[in-house]
């Protein structure tokens, strides 16, 4: 998991690199958005169909 993250890292360090400012700005509020969504629907009960 570690090698994961850091491999996130390097990638996103890459891409915003080659982002203007406000480029930047929108995918890291973007990415905060999915990382938020994601710890939310870890912690909540698996739906199951019935």
């Amino acid at each position: 998991m570690s090698r994961v993250r850091e491999s996130l890292a390097a990638a996103e360090g890459r891409l915003l690199a080659d982002l203007d400012e406000h480029d930047a700005l929108q995918l890291r509020t973007l990415m905060a958005r999915v990382a938020q969504t994601a710890q939310t629907s870890s912690a909540a009960p698996a739906e199951t169909d019935c």
